[in-house]
């Protein structure tokens, strides 16, 4: 019985990352933003294509879906699966069912998590993304710099091992989500972040 609790919690989980909430709201205004700007569905295409507001609606469906599968995975399975749920959401958010695994790059779900694991993993981290940002202008940078930094401070606040591979497995995971932008980056043709007001 236990079993099934646990492997229901995850693949709840997964199900539950698999809603992307950039293509069903695009989709809501009639253009589906996987055949606008980078094709990618995430806050970010979203907010160059149809304004920052958008872009922080989408990012906060995508955190909120997974703090939800989290405290559901928890309720169902325990408390010790609630970060293992976390990753089965990252994952459908990647790889969705809905939508032939086709889906966005993680970040928001990856802020997620880093939350739920604590607040001072959370600050560091919005800090490092925050800063690369700035610094850099691209959005693809500084999400690479925040999935980079996470398992780094998962192992500095949480010190212990299982946190820090969980973090390491699912920055692996984003890192992988943005090989094109890696691509562009290296051939310097990676734009700028501008999103529409």
């Amino acid at each position: 019985m236990e079993h099934v609790k646990t492997v229901s919690a995850r693949l709840l989980a997964y199900l539950i990352g698999s809603i992307n909430f950039a293509i069903l709201i695009s989709c809501l205004k009639g253009r589906d933003i996987r055949k606008t700007g980078s094709g990618n569905p995430g806050a970010t295409n979203a907010a160059r294509e149809y304004g920052v507001w958008m872009g922080i609606l989408i990012f906060a469906f995508d955190f909120g879906k997974t703090i939800l599968a989290m405290w559901l995975g928890g309720r169902l399975a325990g408390s010790p699966y609630m970060t293992l749920c976390g990753g089965c959401c990252l994952l459908g958010h990647c790889f969705p069912l809905y939508y032939r695994f086709h889906g966005g790059k993680g970040i928001s779900c990856g802020a997620a998590i880093a939350l739920m694991l604590g607040t001072q993993v959370f600050s560091c981290d919005v800090a490092i993304f925050l800063a690369a940002l700035l610094l850099s202008r691209k959005s693809a940078v500084a999400s690479l710099a925040a999935a980079a930094a996470f398992p780094i401070f998962a192992l500095i606040f949480c010190r212990d091992l299982p946190s820090f591979l969980f973090a390491l497995i699912c920055s692996g995971l984003i890192i992988y989500r943005h090989k094109d932008n890696i691509k562009r980056l290296k051939a310097g043709t990676e734009p700028n972040f501008r999103a529409k007001p």
